[in-house]
């Protein structure tokens, strides 16, 4: 299978709550990064094969959404054509950033074999920040991946 989708996967389900228009599970109108602004934890972190988040108390609201996504994971999957299975690791963690709307989010990413990625997210479009290269240009922000074996 390929590791890319298994990140692709991960963006999507991530880049749905940050909307928090959540249109994957429905409909639910939940705004993560308000509510992770709201405490001194300041980050909501959410484990999408469990359902469990870590960081700030959230709403019962923002809870039965958080479920309705751990329970479409695996047919999410299955249409991606990426087995369940496979999974060792799919969590997002939110970030509200000072003075904005939209937060930013980091997908970690992990398969049975021990590959993993973490990859980082910003803006309602959810997309990688830009950073300047050696030369100057600006380029999209790398995902770091490893190997569960390594030390990080």
């Amino acid at each position: 299978m390929k590791f890319a989708e298994l990140k692709t996967i991960g963006h999507n389900l991530g880049h749905s709550l940050s909307s928090g228009v959540c249109l994957l599970v429905g409909y639910s109108n939940v705004d993560i990064y308000q509510e992770a602004n709201k405490t001194a934890d300041g980050y909501i972190e959410v484990d999408f094969l469990t359902g469990q988040t870590n960081g700030a108390t959230i709403s019962r609201q923002l809870a039965r959404t958080i479920e309705s996504y751990r329970d479409i994971v695996p047919q999410f999957c299955k249409t991606h054509g990426y087995p369940f299975e496979n999974i060792a690791k799919l969590s997002v963690t939110y970030y509200p950033v000072a003075g904005q709307y939209w937060g930013r989010f980091r997908v970690v990413v992990e398969d049975t074999s021990g590959r993993g990625a973490i990859d980082e997210y910003s803006g309602f479009a959810g997309k990688r920040p830009v950073i300047l290269d050696e030369l100057g240009r600006a380029r999209k922000q790398p995902s770091r991946n490893y190997n569960a074996s390594d030390a990080f």
